[in-house]
C-alpha cells in the first residue's frame, strides 16, 4: 500500500513543470498577447486616422460655410450698393425733376408777366399847373391830367385832398383807398382831376413860400400841399397811384437853375413832394 502512494505522488505535476514540460504552450500564450498589443495598436492608429478625417471634414465644411457667409455677405453688399445707388440716383432725379418743373412754373410766370404787361391797361397821373394864377384873397386849384396809355381798358378810382403844412408830415398819405370803378379806354383824351381850396390865400402867405432852391427842408414858412391816391384795375394785378406836389414861388435863382413857373399860374410852381409820389403792385 505504501509503495503505491508513492507512485501516485509522482505522478503529480504543478504547471509550472506542466509549462516547463511543455514550452509550445507557453509559446503561444506570448504569440496572443502580441497579437492582442497589435491589434489594438491597429485600432487605435484606425481610431487617430478617423479622428484626423473626420477634423479635416469638419475643416473643410467650416471653410465651405464661411466661404457662403462671404459669398453671401458679398451679395448682401452688393443688393445695399444697388439700393443705395438707385435711391441716389432717384433723388438726383427728384431733384432734377423738382427743378425742371420750378423752371418751367417761373418760365411760364415771367411769360405770363410780359404778357400782362404788353397787353394790360397802364395809367399815368401827370401835374399840369393850376387852373387860375394864385392871387391874394383868391382860392387856389391845381390840375392833374389822367391817361390810359396802355393797350386794355382799365378800371379806376381817385381820392385827393390838400392841406396846408409847416412841414411835410410821416407816415401813409392821409386818404382812404378809393373804389375802381370808372372806365377808361386806351388813348382816350386825358382826363382832369382838380384839386384845391376856395379859402382865400393871403398875400404874406405866398410871399412866405418856399422856392424851389430851397424845396421843404425844415426850418421853413408853411405851404399848401395837394395829393391824391388813384387806384386802377385792368389784366394783372390791381395797381395803385399816389401823387403829391406842394405850391412854391419861383425867384430868379430858381429861374435861372432851370426852374420855369408855367403860363397859367406866373410866378408860382408846383414842386413834387419828398414822398407819395410812385406806383405800387398791390397785394405784394
Amino acid at each position: 500500500m505504501k509503495r503505491k502512494d508513492r507512485h501516485s505522488h509522482q505522478n503529480l505535476k504543478t504547471p509550472k513543470d506542466a509549462a516547463a514540460h511543455h514550452p509550445e504552450a507557453k509559446s503561444g500564450g506570448e504569440e496572443n498577447t502580441d497579437r492582442y498589443v497589435y491589434l489594438e495598436s491597429v485600432a487605435i492608429l484606425d481610431i487617430t486616422e478617423e479622428l484626423k478625417k473626420q477634423h479635416e471634414r469638419e475643416r473643410g465644411e467650416d471653410a465651405r460655410h464661411q466661404k457662403k457667409q462671404l459669398i453671401w455677405t458679398i451679395i448682401a453688399a452688393g443688393i445695399v450698393f444697388l439700393y443705395t445707388a438707385a435711391a441716389f440716383w432717384q433723388g438726383c432725379s427728384s431733384q432734377k425733376s423738382a427743378k425742371a418743373a420750378l423752371d418751367a412754373v417761373d418760365a411760364a410766370r415771367a411769360a405770363n408777366a410780359l404778357t400782362v404787361e404788353a397787353t394790360r391797361g397802364r395809367l399815368l397821373v401827370t401835374s399840369d399847373g393850376f387852373v387860375s394864377p394864385p392871387e391874394p384873397g383868391e382860392g387856389i386849384t391845381a390840375r392833374y391830367l389822367i391817361q390810359n396809355v396802355g393797350k386794355s381798358t382799365a378800371f379806376y378810382g381817385i381820392e385827393e385832398g390838400n392841406q396846408i403844412w409847416m412841414t411835410f408830415p410821416d407816415g401813409d398819405m392821409p386818404l382812404p383807398d378809393p373804389t375802381a370803378s370808372i372806365p377808361l379806354e386806351p388813348g382816350y383824351p386825358a382826363i382832369q382831376q382838380l384839386t384845391g381850396t376856395t379859402l382865400p390865400l393871403q398875400q404874406g402867405f405866398l410871399n412866405n413860400l418856399p422856392t424851389p432852391r430851397e424845396g421843404i427842408a425844415p426850418p421853413t414858412w408853411p405851404t399848401i400841399y395837394f395829393f391824391g391816391k388813384l387806384i386802377y384795375q385792368s389784366i394783372g394785378p390791381a395797381r395803385e397811384i399816389q401823387f403829391c406836389s406842394y405850391l412854391a414861388r419861383s425867384d430868379e435863382v430858381s429861374r435861372a437853375l432851370g426852374y420855369h413857373a408855367p403860363s397859367v399860374g406866373g410866378k408860382y410852381v408846383q414842386m413834387s413832394c419828398p414822398r407819395w409820389n410812385s406806383e405800387t403792385i398791390l397785394g405784394k
